[in-house]
């Protein structure tokens, strides 16, 4: 008997993309499923969209509830969802037609494994749909034998190209509703830290839509949500040599990354700020922060 996959759909005023989102769920070549899309507080016509699907289609539900962020409407999902096996869906990203197929027989024919995810491309709209590959910074973590270790570098699994035990994410406490950035990233390191095994099967199975470039300040905000996420993770479990140096590293180079980005910008108090977030993060990064802020303030008054 094949299990029910339950599809959880948080949207957020994002119903001009939601029709294309939910024809890729129904065009998968897996039928045991039910999608649960949940309304974070939209003001657009995400409501309109969802009850149409709903009236066409006994397998989708819709949930509304005040604007909370990604994480807790993921979780009101997840709490109200009936199946054992869990796929997230954002709003303006597509699944390929094989997609849960996949990774719902893989979990069924391997059950020492937690999550199955696969890789993704990048697309974007325009009067010819472009592709692009994900990048290849990524992929070659896929063929590591440790997640956990490969994850404390950074985040290679996008939400929507796992397969996940639904049991798992409920035992590890479900995404963490004070991050409004980077909660995926989390709650891998969370079930990567309780010993939960991760699994990498197909090729591109999810289309990720890339929209215009991101405001520097989005962008510092997914550096300090990936900063904040690698701190708890130090408090999951006890960190071998080797993993307390690649979780030095990024921190280093996360924290680098944001003095040098307010230095671009102007903003050399914020700049320098930083050396107070990195002596948080570890004493032992600010001194190489602060060598590349000074060259990136010198760089900028030449």
């Amino acid at each position: 008997m094949n299990p029910l996959v339950s599809v959880i759909v948080p949207c957020y005023n994002q119903g001009k993309y939601l029709p294309e989102a939910l024809d890729s769920l129904i065009a998968q070549t897996y039928t045991e499923w039910e999608c649960l899309v949940v309304d974070d507080g939209s003001s657009d016509n995400t409501q309109d969209v969802v009850r149409v699907f709903v009236s066409r289609d006994a397998r989708f539900r819709y949930i509304r509830q005040r604007n909370k962020g990604p994480s807790a409407a993921r979780n009101a999902g997840i709490g109200a969802s009936r199946g054992a096996l869990i796929q997230f869906l954002d709003a303006d990203d597509l699944l390929l037609p094989e997609k849960i197929g996949l990774h719902a027989r893989y979990l069924t024919e391997n059950p020492g494994v937690t999550v199955v995810y696969s890789d993704f491309a990048f697309f974007s709209d325009g009067p010819v749909r472009a592709y692009r590959e994900s990048p290849a910074s990524l992929r070659h973590k896929w063929a590591c034998g440790s997640s956990w270790s490969a994850l404390l570098s950074g985040n290679f699994i996008v939400v929507q190209a796992a397969l996940t035990r639904r049991k798992a994410i409920v035992d590890a406490g479900g995404f963490d509703e004070s991050f409004r950035a980077c909660e995926d990233y989390l709650l891998w390191l969370r079930l990567a830290g309780r010993g939960e095994v991760f699994a990498y099967l197909g090729g591109p199975l999810v289309l990720y839509r890339q929209g215009a470039p991101s405001a520097s300040s989005n962008e510092i905000a997914m550096l300090r949500g990936t900063i904040r996420a690698i701190r708890v993770a130090r408090t999951l479990r006890i960190l071998n040599s080797q993993d307390a140096l690649t979780v030095r590293e990024h921190l280093r180079n996360l924290h680098t990354r944001i003095a040098v980005m307010q230095v671009e910008k102007h903003l050399v108090f914020n700049a320098l700020l930083e050396l107070v977030f990195a002596t948080r993060s570890d004493t032992r990064i600010v001194r190489s922060v602060w060598w590349s802020l000074s060259a990136a303030m010198e760089n900028r008054g030449n």
